[in-house]
């Protein structure tokens, strides 16, 4: 799409504006808000930067963006562990963005995510975390390397665009679990808005070659297919014109072509491939 490429040009021609080595910021905020909330057992430093929807409307408004560096740690050390993981992954990810995207690109998509997540939580009356921007920028990794590996549990070789569909999947069920929660479960979906505006020329032609897969024609083409070059194994040539009979071994030096507007898998020859009546 035209206004794609006209913000990845604009992008381009305004890296310096970007926030170079974002990841590292991120990592570092929420780093120090962990090390300060183990010395702090009131808490106040992270609910002082946490997302409060009424404190926010109060005139709190640092709080639509410092929420993504307070850490989320589960207890003990086995927490600390998942959480230095955590930051690790997340790190890495937005540095392969960074390189792929340029800083600048990067910047506005990990704050746009932000600022959308929390209008949404507003609207909503849900509470925000980083856990949703996190998503999203899994799922830009995962869709731009899909094929990549990593090892699940450090044991299990697996492809990335399939923690994608899991975490999609836990989120989309979270959904339908907390449906009672209305409207306010439906924030991981708000979320994902981001994630769409900055891929939706990918979304579309997925959504279209998928709906070509689906079409008729296709499937009867591919069928036809596999029995022409049945019918062909068992002849003594490889290409036949339906129309006037002539076949690559009789006429080696003939181009012969497929009409891809025909139902089915017809041969032509180079007289006729454009002359001949379709099939249908």
């Amino acid at each position: 799409m035209k206004i794609y490429r006209m913000f990845d040009r604009f992008c381009a021609r305004n890296e310096r504006y970007g926030i170079k080595n974002l990841m590292i910021y991120i990592v570092a905020g929420n780093v120090i808000v962990f090390l300060l909330s183990m010395i702090d057992p009131r808490g106040i430093i992270p609910a002082f930067l946490s997302f409060d929807r009424y404190k926010v409307l109060q005139g709190q408004v640092w709080r639509l963006l410092t929420y993504v560096i307070v850490p989320r740690v589960g207890g003990g050390a086995f927490g600390a562990f998942l959480f230095a993981i955590m930051l690790y992954f997340y790190y890495t990810i937005g540095k392969v963005l960074e390189s792929r995207w340029g800083s600048l690109k990067l910047t506005i998509f990990y704050f746009l995510g932000t600022l959308i997540t929390s209008v949404f939580a507003i609207l909503l009356r849900a509470s925000a975390d980083a856990s949703y921007i996190n998503l999203t920028l899994f799922l830009a990794f995962a869709t731009l390397y899909p094929d990549m590996r990593v090892m699940f549990f450090f044991v299990i070789p697996i492809r990335i665009k399939y923690l994608a569909y899991f975490a999609l999947g836990l989120e989309l069920l979270s959904v339908v679990v907390n449906f009672r929660l209305f409207p306010a479960n439906m924030l991981p979906l708000a979320a994902l808005l981001n994630y769409a505006l900055f891929f939706l020329p990918f979304i579309t032609s997925l959504l279209r070659s998928a709906r070509y897969r689906r079409s008729d024609n296709v499937i009867n083409f591919k069928q036809a297919k596999r029995q022409a070059e049945k019918q062909y194994r068992q002849a003594q040539y490889r290409h036949k014109c339906e129309v006037c009979g002539k076949t690559d071994t009789a006429y080696p030096d003939l181009e012969f072509r497929y009409c891809s507007k025909c139902s089915g898998y017809h041969c032509y020859c180079q007289d006729h491939i454009s002359t001949h009546v379709h099939v249908v």
